[in-house]
């Protein structure tokens, strides 16, 4: 195998690690990546998709209903506080049925 080639490997793992690890796999149409070993340099670019208009919850958390009860559980504390914001949200008031807890 060439030195291109290995290259170009692990170009293409770097690429899956970004965009896999940070899920911008939805988002990114073209991801072009270039790295000098010399100096070292590591540069990654791209073009982004139309973002569609309505963002799930389950887009970025987990989400188990059972009964009269849902669970979320966020893989990042970064989402939590906007999260906190939407019950009663729309409405301009809050419910007493919206009522948020932690795990214990």
């Amino acid at each position: 195998m060439s030195g291109k080639d290995r290259g170009r490997l692990i170009t293409a793992g770097i690429a899956d690690v970004v965009l896999l690890d940070h899920n911008l796999i939805r988002v990114v149409r073209k991801l072009h990546i270039f790295i000098d070993p010399g100096i070292p340099l590591f540069v990654a670019t791209g073009v982004t998709r139309k973002l569609p208009g309505i963002v799930r919850i389950r887009d970025f958390a987990d989400v188990n209903v059972q009964e009269q009860k849902v669970t979320i559980s966020l893989g990042e504390e970064t989402y939590l506080a906007p999260l906190l914001k939407i019950p009663g949200r729309g409405t301009g008031r809050r419910r007493s049925s919206n009522r948020i807890g932690s795990p214990s």
